[in-house]
């Protein structure tokens, strides 16, 4: 094994380490300061962190909203750090949200409980909006056999992590593409 290999496992098994020692942190507070520091850290680093990506959300915000001012589009833009922030700290907690249904309201429940059993083949889509990983909890808390597709984490050890952590929402499979 070449030293580039060695070198790129290194820095996955790092990368790793350093995400479950923020993984233990987040799960050693309760979920609702978890989420609001969380959202105010995000709301914070990422447009250090990330300019290019803050400055392309800004771009998308006029194209979508061309009439409003930029003190309003720099405010959504903002309130998109704070949501993924706060979905980050969630999915480190995701087993105990999917643990405690009255966390979660399912409408129209009667639906989902009209087609508990009757659920074929489907496909469901949902928007990265609030927390997207608990969009198909609906399905799963009915009975269903969800499988998703998701996009694969560059880490092995990382992206292994966050299969494992998702399996009970997506127990016909999660499937990685590049």
């Amino acid at each position: 094994m070449s030293s580039s290999p060695r070198l790129t496992d290194l820095q996955f098994r790092l990368e790793y380490y350093a995400l479950r020692a923020v993984i233990a942190v987040v799960r050693s507070i309760p979920l609702e300061t978890a989420t609001a520091i969380s959202a105010k850290t995000w709301a914070t680093l990422a447009p250090i962190i990330n300019p290019k990506r803050h400055q392309r959300a800004l771009e998308n915000l006029k194209i979508a909203f061309p009439d409003k001012p930029e003190t309003e589009l720099n405010a959504i833009r903002r309130k998109h750090w704070e949501n993924l922030g706060r979905v980050m700290a969630e999915t480190m907690q995701i087993d105990r949200i999917t643990a405690d249904p009255s966390r979660m309201t399912i409408k129209p429940a009667a639906m989902f409980d009209r087609y508990k059993h009757k659920l074929g083949s489907a496909v469901g889509v949902s928007l990265h909006m609030g927390n997207w990983e608990l969009a198909i909890w609906p399905l799963a808390y009915s009975g269903a056999n969800p499988a998703a597709i998701y996009r694969s984490v560059t880490n092995p050890y990382v992206d292994q992590y966050l299969r494992d952590q998702r399996k009970d929402l997506y127990p016909a499979g999660l499937f990685g593409r590049g």
